[in-house]
């Protein structure tokens, strides 16, 4: 049976030309029927002609994930194994508490744990790797923390390019 119980339609034209904008997935149960989407468009890359795919782009311009991004080891110098044994001696010495706000590290395997963190940035002259400059912070505390370090790199960026000096 059809839509409203009337027999399924016989039609030998195919689907109306407005179906290939539909989405391909079902609509959730207790749902309407599939609800249109904006046409697809092309790729954003200036000499390819695909239709885009995600994210403005077909599948051959995709972005690598992680691109472009240094690990520990080209950011600070140090390994992964490095960086675990600093955390360990830190959580140890901290007794597992946030430099911060003092809020110990969760018992529950589902919440985020605390992370280690150079309490002067390496940006605006702290060490990678001394211990007095090596703190754990929760996760709320390590946000509004990244956030403002954030903002004073910008605040620093803007400053050179106003004296004419090169970004990097």
């Amino acid at each position: 049976m059809g839509p409203f119980g009337s027999p399924p339609s016989t039609c030998s034209q195919g689907p109306a030309p407005s179906s290939r904008y539909l989405p391909r997935v079902a609509p959730p149960p207790g749902r309407g029927g599939p609800v249109p989407y904006a046409p697809p468009s092309r790729c954003s890359d200036p000499q390819c002609h695909e239709l885009a795919i995600k994210g403005g782009r077909c599948d051959e311009h995709q972005p690598v994930a992680w691109a472009g991004r240094d690990d520990k080891r080209a950011r600070y110098g140090l390994s992964s194994g490095t960086w675990r044994k600093l955390k360990r001696k830190v959580t140890i010495r901290d007794n597992e508490r946030c430099y911060s706000c003092g809020a110990a590290q969760p018992d529950d395997p589902d919440e985020p744990r605390h992370v280690l963190d150079h309490i002067t940035p390496i940006a605006e002259g702290g060490s990678a790797t001394s211990m007095d400059n090596l703190g754990l912070l929760c996760t709320d505390c390590d946000t509004a923390k990244s956030r403002a370090e954030a903002q004073r790199g910008t605040q620093r960026a803007r400053a050179r390019r106003g004296r004419g000096q090169p970004t990097t």
